[in-house]
């Protein structure tokens, strides 16, 4: 049955095993071509391969049948930006935040989005909106923290950074961030060592 098939994808896919997860995907897309989660799993299958195209042909279908499902949109808009589309992963997580305002990691995104084209203002604006749906998540935070800097408000921005690397002290990613602001505050031996850190 699609479900069945559905269920073997998932497990090859937690497992590591793209291609067998995608030809299960596959089979259950052919089961039931009405199942929108068919598509959607295959779709991310097909993106984790590294295959953006038919991934966002996946999410497109995916979207018809369940319009109403934000994550099609969200992941769609991803796959566009990384084949190189980024006014169309632009429109699509405007659509995603349009159907779902509340949808954390569509804003996320759209916020990064207007970070990459220096909106800084714009981006600022989309994430303190997931900052208050999300207050906890250590993305959320760091992305919104990066806009401050940009914003010149750097000290601001250290202190959200420090509060999330002593939550999650080793988480490598977030301390580099940490430093890399330090740095830009002149803040060298915090930042040396918050490198060190890193990395040890």
């Amino acid at each position: 049955s699609a479900s069945a098939l559905l269920n073997l994808g998932a497990a090859q896919k937690q497992a590591g095993n793209l291609p067998d997860a995608i030809a299960s995907y596959r089979r259950a897309r052919l089961a039931d071509p009405a199942e929108p989660r068919g598509a959607y799993n295959l779709g991310n299958a097909l993106y984790a391969h590294g295959d953006f195209s038919a991934a966002i042909e996946q999410y497109r279908e995916s979207s018809r049948l369940n319009p109403t499902h934000t994550d099609s949109l969200n992941n769609m808009a991803n796959a566009l930006r990384d084949a190189g589309d980024r006014a169309g992963s632009q429109r699509t997580l405007e659509q995603a935040v349009a159907l779902d305002p509340s949808n954390v990691a569509a804003l996320c995104n759209l916020g990064g989005q207007y970070y990459d084209i220096d909106d800084f203002g714009k981006s600022l604006h989309i994430l303190d909106r997931a900052l208050a749906l999300a207050p906890l998540v250590p993305e959320v935070i760091c992305s919104r923290a990066n806009t401050l800097h940009r914003l010149n408000q750097t000290d601001v921005a250290i202190a959200e950074y420090t509060r999330v690397v002593e939550g999650l002290p080793t988480v490598q990613a977030y301390r580099r961030g940490l430093a890399d602001l330090l740095s830009a505050a002149g803040r060298l031996q915090e930042a040396v060592a918050q490198f060190e850190s890193a990395f040890t």
